[in-house]
């Protein structure tokens, strides 16, 4: 049954495998186990991004980012391939007959390990782990080509009265999701959701060697994933530096960490703000962007993030939704330079007025 679906799914995305994959079966209980290491191994950058989503009240000021993505990633899962030690795991106990959903999943993860093997994925997504926007546009590319080949897999292989008894099954398990802030909900779901619409338009020019293209030259930001026809016409981000700030704040302060939000972070903490229908169309004019978190005395923290819009206009029109959806507090800056918005989240205003001696254009 195994090397069944494994090769329909060969035939299907057109790569064949270099070195045999067996799947594995794996409890929910060490599937927690596993998740919490890995999330270890990550500690140190997950405690500077829970700060930033704290700063920017994209979770409570008092959650856990670790125990958050824990519970989210445990819950979820129901299978996985590690890219890394080249091994498929389904969640559950071995059995001869798969169940729609595992049959499913192992469709779905076995391209995974095609990539793998084809494009060396693991390799690709540790050149972009600094820069976190550039990631998500990898992952989406990685995700939206397995989703494609899972979707036509269903269609191709498995009956409509299995199919729709699934379906009728019952509601999947979603309570950790379902109690997940906003932001977080929308970061697992980036990749399933929006990689796939940039996979079929590869598709819908040169078939799977469109996609097979793509390795080669990945999406360098969730822009061209959320616009395939940027990425297609070449449009890349701007790259954006930022001065040494730290300096001027003074004894104890110093930057610990930096990376690039990317239109699709903007989007997400905009519909926070104005919901879903408003956010797209003010995000849509991102060019690029830099941000850095500083640290200082007594835990304290501040956020620099400077943007840059494609247009006078995008930039204006970011400015101005920003100020009416009054997400710039009294100690906070915002301030606008042609195409250039800095964007300061500060606990005082004494951090503020420091910060600012190092952007003299915005005073």
């Amino acid at each position: 049954m195994y090397d069944e679906v494994l090769g329909r799914v060969s035939t299907i995305r057109g790569l064949q495998p270099l070195e045999p994959i067996v799947p594995q079966f794996m409890s929910r209980e060490m599937l927690a186990v596993v998740i919490a290491e890995d999330l270890e191994e990550d500690l140190e950058e997950l405690l500077k991004v829970q700060e930033v989503l704290r700063l920017l009240e994209l979770i409570p000021a008092d959650a856990d980012l670790t125990e958050l993505l824990l519970e989210l990633y445990a819950e979820q899962v129901v299978g996985f391939y590690d890219s890394e030690k080249e091994e498929l795991f389904l969640i559950g106990e071995p059995q001869m007959e798969l169940a729609v959903q595992e049959e499913i999943t192992l469709a779905h993860e076995y391209v995974h390990a095609l990539q793998q093997q084809a494009f060396d994925i693991n390799a690709m997504l540790e050149s972009v782990e600094d820069n976190s926007d550039a990631a998500s546009a990898l992952v989406a590319l990685v995700e939206g080509d397995a989703v494609a080949v899972q979707y036509q897999y269903a269609t191709e292989h498995i009956e409509l009265d299995r199919l729709q008894e699934f379906v009728n099954g019952g509601e999947i398990e979603s309570s950790a999701f379902d109690s997940t802030p906003y932001f977080l909900q929308q970061d697992l779901l980036f990749p399933y959701v929006e990689g796939p619409t940039l996979v079929l338009t590869l598709r819908a020019r040169l078939a799977w060697e469109g996609v097979d293209d793509a390795y080669a030259r990945p999406p360098a930001s969730t822009e061209q994933v959320l616009h395939p026809q940027k990425y297609l016409a070449g449009e890349e981000p701007i790259i954006v530096e930022l001065p040494d700030a730290a300096a001027a704040l003074g004894e104890g302060w110093e930057e610990v960490y930096g990376n690039v939000m990317g239109e699709f972070f903007l989007r997400t903490y905009l519909e926070t703000r104005l919901g879903q229908g408003t956010a797209g169309p003010v995000a849509q004019g991102w060019g690029g962007d830099r941000y850095a978190l500083f640290g200082g005395p007594d835990g304290q923290y501040a956020l620099v993030s400077l943007i840059v819009w494609d247009t006078t206009a995008d930039a204006s029109e970011f400015y101005d939704v920003m100020v009416e959806s009054e997400s710039v507090a009294a100690d906070d800056f915002l301030g606008l330079d042609g195409e250039r918005v800095l964007w300061i989240v500060s606990p005082s205003r004494r951090v503020t007025d420091a910060l600012l001696t190092a952007w003299p254009k915005f005073w």
